[in-house]
């Protein structure tokens, strides 16, 4: 995979070789999709971004901005474009709710979400970007001798890509701008739930969830006794 160092949404140089609301329904628990399952990994250029000022998503911070913090199983990755943020863009899908640990929402309930980032056609990301910068993108293209990928895989910090039939333990916000459940927090507020093939998460008890940063697990019930509560 390439590379790509940006850092907000101005290109530095290129590196590397190739390489709305809730609703009730119901869903076979067998059928997730995704998107990117179609996409080659060689067709993807990976695109390593930081930011000047990213706010330090404590737990405490993630849940002041949350409506809501929940268990949910993602049923499907649909979509990723720049329409809403042209540093890192949306991912968009659905999920269905597990359990409720914090919020008015309720077990069942099936939800639209967007997370920053994703895996976005290239063509897609570079018409948001500034002009000077698909210039001279195109100058350290042909500079390097390098062909344009189809896709850009583009997170921010310690951001995870979410994926379809796993369950995570998520800060959520509605956005009246996405009409859809934004994950908050990059990947302390997306944090996977590791060690169980159970479908029903009504009982908490062993689940352990990843830490993003350290990639090691950690037990939910002393998170929730910690931090939710």
């Amino acid at each position: 995979m390439k590379k790509i160092w940006i850092v907000g949404c101005v290109v530095l140089f290129l590196t590397g070789c190739n390489n709305q609301k809730t609703t009730s329904m119901i869903k076979d628990e067998n059928t997730y999709y995704s998107y990117v399952d179609k996409i080659s990994s060689d067709s993807i250029q990976k695109l390593d971004v930081s930011a000047e000022l990213v706010n330090e998503y404590t737990p405490q911070y993630m849940k002041s901005i949350s409506d809501a913090i929940v268990i949910g199983r993602v049923d499907s990755v649909d979509s990723a474009d720049m329409k809403y943020n042209q540093v890192v863009g949306y991912t968009y899908g659905t999920m269905t709710i597990q359990n409720v640990l914090y919020g008015n929402m309720q077990v069942g309930d099936n939800i639209e979400y967007a997370k920053p980032g994703g895996i976005i056609q290239y063509t897609t990301w570079s018409k948001a970007q500034p002009v000077e910068d698909q210039e001279k993108r195109a100058y350290l293209l042909s500079k390097h001798e390098e062909s344009i990928p189809e896709y850009v895989d583009i997170l921010l910090e310690n951001d995870i890509h979410i994926e379809a039939g796993k369950s995570y333990l998520m800060y959520v916000k509605y956005s009246e701008d996405l009409k859809k459940y934004e994950i908050v927090g990059l990947g302390n507020g997306l944090r996977e739930i590791v060690g169980t093939t159970k479908s029903s998460m009504r009982n908490i008890d062993g689940l352990k969830i990843k830490d993003n940063n350290t990639q090691t697990n950690e037990s939910l019930s002393a998170y929730i006794d910690a931090y939710i509560k």
